[in-house]
């Protein structure tokens, strides 16, 4: 239930630090970071998950999203068919940080990709629902 409630209420989180309206950079509460910069269809990639903030986040690895660049800035899921994960929260801690492991299928084409996390804050909130936040990797070579 809990992945589900953080799906429909995210915002998408690209980059670690971006610049604000006022010129100040923007640290994203999560980031996730691809450790290779290429990857062979089929291999596995670990996901090195970091909180920069005093929140705790909840997220679930395996309900990740593997996105391919189009080329002209647009990113698309990838459909990976019927992917079975279960429903389990893993929750990372203020200024926490560890590696997840993800497998990528054995017959993706070659391109460029990134891989997508919904995460939750599980602070308390009046309405009881979990503020979100999508954090995606870098790019990374599929060859």
């Amino acid at each position: 239930m809990a992945a589900l409630a953080v799906i429909g209420c995210t915002r998408k989180v690209e980059v670690t630090t971006a610049p604000s309206s006022t010129g100040v950079a923007v640290v994203a509460p999560v980031t996730i970071a691809a450790t290779n910069a290429s990857y062979a269809p089929g291999e596995s990639v670990a996901l090195r998950v970091s909180n920069q903030s005093q929140s705790t986040w909840g997220y679930n690895a395996c309900t990740r999203t593997l996105e391919r660049d189009t080329g002209d800035g647009r990113w698309v899921k990838h459909d990976e068919g019927n992917r079975i994960c279960t429903l389990m929260l893993a929750l990372l801690g203020p200024a926490e940080s560890r590696t997840e492991r993800t497998n990528l299928p054995a017959s993706l084409p070659a391109g460029r990709y990134r891989i997508t996390i919904a995460f939750s804050d599980q602070r308390p909130t009046p309405t009881g629902q979990a503020p979100g936040v999508l954090a995606s990797t870098q790019a990374f070579a599929v060859r």
